[in-house]
């Protein structure tokens, strides 16, 4: 079910390529990710309210001790455009 989930997501993010997600950084335990969607897109990270600049760039930080994924969700000010990632976080 986990796995038909993520797939179902990555042919929403991928259906509009000018909403992808893009990312900086390492999905790492301690880690700062920079992420960058379409200005004016609302973002959460794990269901919480990411702040996102007016050039569409965003901050994921995670705990030194964080496992499992991150779930991170984009829509543009077009409801029609969806973006997803999903991210496992790897110790040092």
């Amino acid at each position: 079910m986990k796995r038909l989930i993520i797939a179902l997501l990555w042919v929403l993010a991928s259906a509009d390529p000018a909403s992808a997600l893009e990312f900086t950084g390492r999905f790492v335990q301690g880690g700062l990710v920079v992420g960058h969607t379409v200005p004016q897109s609302s973002v959460t990270v794990d269901g919480r309210a990411a702040r996102v600049s007016d050039l569409g760039e965003f901050l994921v930080g995670l705990a030194r001790d964080a496992t499992g994924t991150v779930a991170i969700l984009a829509i543009s000010p077009n409801p029609s455009a969806i973006s997803s990632a999903w991210s496992s976080v790897s110790m040092w």
